[in-house]
């Protein structure tokens, strides 16, 4: 079954019909964002878990967003990714960005770019792997630049 279809009957699904009314009750029937509370409104996945329905969320990762706010979150959340990746780029070696990309490969591999979902894919591999890809190159670097200044004063 092609994936797109499948997650589409996703919604469809009534577990997902009786977590997105909750959400919505918590959330006051309002938008979180703009406080709107006369439009179509959306339950809105802050992130994505590779593998997981819908519905197998926790109530944490879900907000209510009118449909402007929802669509708004999309381009920022797109403009955010560019960003972080620059920082990414400033801040580390290509050697870690790389293993970074290599890491998150499977998503491009799976035709899942989708914002949320690499934000999510890299976030995890961050949480699991900050040691290794970023804290120890970090510190690295700034040792290397450290000796590279005394050496330059002395």
């Amino acid at each position: 079954m092609n994936k797109r279809i499948d997650y589409l009957e996703q919604y469809k699904n009534p577990k997902w019909q009786k977590l997105r009314l909750k959400i919505l009750e918590r959330d006051k029937w309002c938008c979180q964002r703009c406080y709107d509370d006369e439009s179509q409104l959306q339950v809105h996945h802050r992130r994505y878990i590779y593998g997981r329905k819908i519905w197998e969320y926790d109530k944490c990762d879900l907000v209510t967003l009118c449909n402007e706010c929802h669509a708004e979150e999309k381009i920022f959340m797109k403009e955010g990714m560019e960003k972080f990746i620059t920082i990414l780029k400033r801040n580390l070696f290509s050697i870690h960005i790389n293993d970074l990309h290599c890491s998150l490969g499977w998503l491009f591999h799976e035709n899942l770019h989708h914002a949320d979902i690499f934000i999510s894919a890299l976030s995890w591999v961050i949480e699991n792997k900050l040691e290794e890809n970023i804290i120890i190159p970090y510190h690295e670097h700034c040792r290397i630049n450290a000796e590279k200044t005394r050496s330059k004063d002395g």
